[in-house]
């Protein structure tokens, strides 16, 4: 689970290498899980794309979590269990789309039924 000043990789072509959350956007709970929507702080930004990056770094823009640490079930009728072994989100502007171009590696399958199909769609040359 994600919780506020968390570190988090980036897996998207922005320029960022690292960000920290700031606020997650879940009524209920505090900590945010996969397909969960937070604004982010950029921390750190990648040394090959330092000159024309699309993000710099302390700015703050909003992010979707896609990989956790913590065990996570999803699913009604078939249920699927996922665990990785980072913390990770991809980069978004303020309109909700995706900043970079390409993932560096792939999503769980759980985005095929949220409204963030378009990362899929970028990943499917890694899906085979």
């Amino acid at each position: 689970m994600i919780n506020i000043n968390t570190n988090l990789s980036v897996l998207d072509n922005c320029g960022a290498k690292e960000i920290k959350c700031i606020k997650i956007f879940r009524l209920k709970k505090k900590l945010g899980s996969i397909g969960n929507l937070m604004t982010v702080s950029v921390q750190r930004i990648r040394s090959s794309k330092r000159l024309n990056a699309r993000v710099k770094k302390s700015d703050v823009c909003f992010s979707l979590i896609v990989y956790t640490k913590v065990f996570y079930q999803y699913g009604k009728i078939y249920t699927h269990d996922i665990s990785f072994d980072k913390n990770s989100a991809v980069v978004l502007n303020k309109q909700y789309k995706l900043i970079g171009t390409r993932l560096i590696s792939p999503l769980p399958f759980l985005f095929r039924r949220t409204k963030f199909l378009k990362l899929t769609f970028v990943t499917l040359g890694l899906l085979k």
